[in-house]
This record gives structure tokens, sequence and C-alpha cells, in this order.
């Protein structure tokens, strides 16, 4: 029906503690009070067309800036680390992320199976710069795909993504090479970002605006286009193929208004090469528990703010929500067995941690492929963790389900790694 679903904060066992550093100005028009930060838990991160419906209008041009978003969303700095989980991040001054001289821009803390009872995952030593750094770069470029999960209205992690573009494709040079599969672009618009990394166009600030228009990102992503430049120069500069990976608006539109049984046999085998595992994707064990906790968040939040119209159906959001992550995977591994490159997915939060979304569902394609994922600067709104009368923020490392008659209980992990940046240290 359309009723709104209960929402659900994932479990509490493994929480790892930031306490909070006083909120600061986050760009033009955007300010943090502490109620709104930890309540707006819906859409952070978790994909572009839902997050913009509630933020604020876009300034046209590629150069416009970094306009609002949602108040509250993605404002806590985080400060350190508790030293139960032996990691301590300490405040600045340090030098920002586009100055930073360490090779990722940021701190890469390997999430690990813990031995502890009741705590499934713990955080190992964190990664700056030297040898074990270098390794673990060596070792991702030849992972198949890595999946990045990031904030979209988050300058810092741009530049982290930025960064690691950067070690990635050194790592790979005289190998299998690495390109570069964007969400923020819809599968349509692949030649305007062959153009682009071509230099079709020599000037940078007029191929810039070229692809800022050709993409139509001020109606398509909206997001600001801003802070993905870092990114886009990288790729341009080293000659990494930029990916366009999402599905059009138009079939997530009629998706949206519904359901699946709208899609054309075209869009079915564009966008579902495993009409099989998709069709069986919901029955994997804890993908319920992830709807409830991640996408109904996300529909009850929308549904309230009246942004899915006067009878909001919550079986076609998402329906929506599996077409999407779905078509991107699809893509993404059409695109790979094409190219034999590593694939570096840059997506939203939601559609990364705990292996629900896009990651799971490329896996499921080819069960050989070696796929990883980080989440880039996790927030206690990002997985459900907690944030004390004492401003001590939490962020929860693991995704526990119930079992079934069928499959026993168990347990996902948030990702691979988690990247601290915003010139944090370890």
């Amino acid at each position: 029906g359309g009723s709104t679903p209960t929402m659900a904060f994932l479990p509490s066992p493994s929480p790892l503690h930031l306490p909070a550093r006083p909120l600061v100005a986050a760009g033009p028009g955007r300010c943090a009070p502490p109620v709104l930060a930890m309540q707006a838990r819906g859409p952070e991160g978790g994909g572009g067309r839902e997050d913009h419906l509630v933020s604020t209008p876009p300034t046209k041009g590629p150069s416009a800036g970094i306009r609002g978003a949602l108040p509250g969303r993605r404002s806590l700095i985080l400060s350190s680390l508790a030293a139960a989980a032996g990691l301590l991040i300490g405040p600045p001054p340090l030098p920002s992320l586009a100055a930073d001289t360490r090779p990722l821009g940021g701190t890469l803390i390997p999430v690990v199976p813990s031995s502890s009872p009741g705590t499934p995952f713990r955080l190992a030593e964190g990664l700056t710069e030297g040898k074990e750094a270098t390794q673990v770069i060596q070792s991702l470029a030849k992972a198949d795909a890595i999946f990045l999960g990031e904030h979209h209205n988050k300058k810092d992690d741009h530049a982290l993504q930025a960064k690691f573009i950067r070690q990635i494709h050194t790592a790979s040079q005289g190998k299998r090479g690495v390109e570069v599969g964007l969400e923020m672009v819809q599968l349509k618009f692949q030649p305007v970002l062959d153009a682009y990394v071509s230099g079709v166009i020599k000037d940078d600030e007029a191929a810039a605006k070229a692809l800022f228009e050709g993409v139509e990102w001020d109606t398509r992503w909206q997001w600001p286009f801003e802070p993905y430049l870092p990114v886009f120069k990288a790729c341009r500069e080293l000659g990494v193929p930029l990916v366009a990976l999402n599905v059009e608006d138009e079939t997530l539109k009629k998706v949206s208004a519904g359901g699946l049984s709208k899609l054309t046999q075209e869009e079915k085998q564009t966008f579902i090469v495993d009409p099989q595992g998709f069709k069986g994707f919901p029955s994997r064990p804890g993908y319920s528990k992830y709807v409830n906790a991640v996408v109904m968040d996300s529909y009850a939040f929308h549904a309230q703010m009246g942004l899915l119209g006067d009878k909001p159906n919550p079986a076609h959001f998402l329906a929506a929500r599996m077409l999407w992550d779905e078509g991107m995977s699809s893509i993404a591994y059409q695109r790979m067995k094409e190219t034999g490159k590593t694939m570096v997915v840059l997506e939203g939060a939601d559609h990364v941690k705990f292996r629900m979304g896009s990651v799971a569902r490329l896996e499921k394609m080819d069960p050989s492929l070696v796929v990883k994922s980080i989440l880039l600067n996790p927030t206690p709104s990002d997985t459900g963790g907690k944030v004390t009368e004492e401003n001590v923020q939490s962020v929860e490392l693991a995704l526990q389900y119930d079992g079934t008659a069928a499959a026993p209980s168990g347990e996902y992990a948030i990702a691979d790694y988690i990247l601290f940046g915003n010139g944090g240290r370890v």
C-alpha cells in the first residue's frame, strides 16, 4: 500500500565513536543546526536525483560555486576516533586536501573481522603514506572494480576521489589500466564524456563548460558541478576514460510512476543484463533489513516532505531504486568485459555501503570478479550511528540481520575500507 514504512536505524553492536568538533560553516548558504544535522538522515549521499529534490535551486553554470543543500547534512566535522578503536584522528591545523602531500589525501582504514563477541568488525591500522599505503594501492589496482561511496555535496570527498584516481592510475600503468564510472552522468551522454577526455576542445575551461552543458548537468544531476572538477580534470590530464553509468531520467520516472512493468524490452536488455539475478536479489540474506534501514528510510523522508506526489507508492519507489542500482552495475559490467580495465565507480554512499546496492549486484553478475568498496568520510547519519547528549558521534561498522528458516543470521561490513580526509591524521 501507500503507507509510510517504519523508519529503522541499523543495529549498534560495534560503534566507532567520533567526539565531535564544533560546527563550522560549510560554504555559501549552508548552515548546520545540531538538531537538523542528525534528523535529516534520509537521503544523504544516497543518490543525486533523490537528494536534489530537497536542496536549494541550482545556480546555473559550471563555475557557479557550491550551492546549498538540506541544512545539517554532512556538516559535522569528524575530529577523532575513540581509544577503543585504537585510532585517533587529531584536529587541524593540517594542509587542506588541495595541498595535501599524502599519497591518498587522507587516511585509508581497512575494516576487518573482529574476534570480540558482539562486535563483528573492527578497524585495522590506518594507512596514510609509506610502504604499506603503496602496497594497498598496488593491490587495489589489481581489482576488477573499486566503488567509492561519496557525499555528492562534499568537496572533500571529491578531492579524495581525484587523488585516489591518480594513485590507481599510476599503479595501473603498463598493466590493465583504469577507467572511472560516474553515477552523475546518464548512459546516453557517453559521447560527451569521450569528447571531454580526448581533448576535442583544447581549452580546459571551455571543455568543462561543454561537459556541463553536454550531459545536462543542471537538470539531470543538479548537485554542484564545481566540486567534481578535480575528478574530471585528473581524468582528462591522465587520459583516463570517464564512463556514464546512470539510468536515464525518462526510464526511472516511468518506473517510479508505474513499476518495472513499464520498462521496454530495449530498456530491460540495457539496464538488466542479469534478469535471473535481478529477480532473485531481494531474497539475498539481510536485504530486507537494508531496504528498511536505508531505502525505505529515504522513501519515508521524501513522502513526508511531499516530494513523491499525493499518492506515494513505496513499492514503485523501491522498484526505481532497484533498477537504479542494477542499471549502473549492468553498464559497468558490460564496459569491464569490453575493456578489461579496473573500473573505479563514483556513487553515492547509499549505493555502496553494506555491499547491498551496486556492489553486490555487480558481484552477482560474475562471482569471480574482485570488487572492493571504500566509504568516504562516513558519519552517523550515513550508517545509523548515534549522537549522545555529550555530542559524541558513533559510526556503525556492521549491518546485522536475523536468520530465517532458509539462512542463518549474519552481518555485512559497512565497506572494505574507510577513507577519511578533512585534514585528519592517524
